[in-house]
């Protein structure tokens, strides 16, 4: 008898799921939910259905105890079954602010919602790993959506911001686990289930009926038969695959000092602490303050930030006012090579602070000044490993850093869509060269030298890249991106990656 545990399961897509897999007599379902004593349609389905078809159990994908209690009272509801786990559904997901721009998300709530989308699914499916690996079928599922597309996200802005960049960090994860987790006979299946007509969906009506007034809502019992048939056909050869219900693939899709060589140029150069960056002060030593200038900046502290942005207006004021272009290039990367199943989800939400959240922070709070500028423009530092078509070849190496740069290419491409339209020019750029083997570099920097060894098995052709040669060619990229250009992700060669 094939088991299936679905989280999510109190309403909506995921109270559907459970009904469509009860249709199947063979079927043993375990439905979870934060409270399945207030569900009303899991009351009525366990009223129904046996204990051998169906059992409720309490689990919140966000509390660590939460789901170690919920593993251990799964494993003693599938050992009278198989004794393993077929397959796991993470369907539950939040979205809190379907309608806020980029410039006006709650950033509390977005981190909220990167703990249920992102967080949610590596922790549940790490924890009843186990039994899956226990299990016949051996399958994973990570309900997505087609806001976490790179591609169509700038035809998508406007809508679900913070949403778009959690499952797209969520993507990133399927994309990059699958991979090693195929090795061991598990299907990773990342699967959009379409415009559904649920309690998620119905405040994006006025949207829909604007921009997309001939889209056709699915209704909730279509969605989870299309899944269910997705899910049952799937095969361990189309792991990390990205469907549809309808089973269509979906698409996937010190630098800024170098600005100095141009003699015209005035940089404002941000570090935490400055007493700490020698580079900078002997900078600051050779140029006159008309030509650099520094300022302290946390680019994770609201504080630190709008202190920062208050001296660059003062900075500023007698250059003409405006900041013309911003490069977010602060990052951080602080677990390598651990495998998903190892990933500290305290250092992860950190990661997610630093590279996804921060540089939102930092753009619109300095947005107001950029408006003022003459080039007008936003450069976010990303990485070839925010590549989702991309992640299979670089899976086991930097794992928690690709997802979260897969969350800041969504903000670059959602957001730069509606920037654009105020004459603003958003660039993504990988400070390494394209896409060939013969021209990939690895910068060559801190930061990087924690993925040498990863890099000698892997990639041992990999040339190492001189921070000089890479910060020359981000900032002909960047001096070259015109508006019609955005938004795009580069190299420094100007030749685009995949999304």
């Amino acid at each position: 008898m094939p088991s299936y545990l679905v989280t999510g399961a109190s309403r909506g897509i995921g109270l559907s799921l459970v009904v469509e897999l009860l249709r199947n007599p063979t079927n043993y379902v375990i439905a979870t939910a934060r409270n399945p004593a207030g569900s009303q349609g899991l009351q009525d389905l366990f009223r129904e259905y046996p204990p051998d078809r169906l059992s409720l159990v309490a689990m919140e994908v966000s509390d660590k105890a939460s789901v170690d209690s919920a593993t251990k009272a799964v494993e003693e509801l599938v050992r009278a079954h198989s004794g393993g786990l077929d397959c796991v559904i993470n369907n539950a997901a939040i979205a809190l602010q379907a309608y806020r721009g980029f410039e006006d998300l709650d950033l509390d709530l977005a981190e909220e919602e990167f703990r249920v989308n992102t967080l949610g699914p590596l922790r549940v499916t790490r924890a009843f790993l186990p039994l899956i690996r226990k299990g016949q079928e051996k399958k994973v599922v990570l309900v997505t959506s087609d806001q976490a597309s790179l591609e169509l996200a700038p035809g998508l802005h406007g809508i679900l911001a913070s949403y778009a960049l959690t499952k797209a960090a969520m993507n990133m994860m399927g994309r990059k686990w699958g991979v090693s987790l195929r090795a061991e006979g598990i299907t990773v299946l990342l699967l959009h289930p379409g415009w559904v007509e649920t309690d998620m969906g119905s405040p994006l009506d006025k949207w829909i009926y604007e921009n997309a007034p001939s889209l056709e809502l699915i209704a909730t019992n279509t969605s989870a038969a299309g899944c269910v048939r997705v899910i049952r056909d799937a095969r361990l050869e189309d792991t990390s695959v990205w469907t549809s219900v309808d089973t269509y693939d979906c698409p996937y899709p010190s630098r800024t000092v170098w600005q100095l060589q141009d003699p015209q140029n005035f940089v404002i150069a941000t570090a935490r602490n400055l007493s700490k960056a020698r580079a900078l002060q002997e900078l600051e030593g050779r140029y006159a303050p008309n030509r650099l200038a520094l300022a302290a900046l946390e680019v994770t502290d609201k504080a630190s930030v709008d202190h920062a942005v208050g001296k660059a207006e003062e900075l500023l004021r007698p250059h003409g006012s405006g900041l013309d272009c911003l490069i977010n290039n602060a990052g951080v990367s602080l677990q390598e090579n651990d495998r998903f199943e190892d990933i500290d989800l305290d250092q992860l939400v950190e990661e997610f602070r630093v590279n996804t959240v921060s540089p939102l922070r930092v753009s619109r709070a300095f947005l107001p000044l950029i408006r003022r500028g003459q080039d007008k423009k936003i450069a976010f530092m990303s990485s070839r490993q925010a590549s989702i078509e991309l992640a299979p070849g670089f899976s086991g190496v930097a794992e928690p850093y690709g997802v979260t740069k897969a969350a800041l290419n969504m903000i670059g491409r959602k957001w730069g869509a509606s920037l654009r339209a105020e004459g603003i020019t958003a660039v993504l750029l990988h400070p390494e060269p394209g896409l060939t083997r013969s021209s990939l570099g690895w910068v060559d920097t801190d930061m990087g030298e924690t993925t040498e060894a990863w890099m000698r098995v892997h990639m041992p052709g990999l040339k190492r890249l001189p921070v000089g040669v890479s910060a020359e060619g981000c900032i002909r990229i960047i001096k070259e991106a015109r508006l019609e250009d955005a938004v795009q992700f580069l190299g420094i060669d100007g030749k685009p990656l995949p999304w």
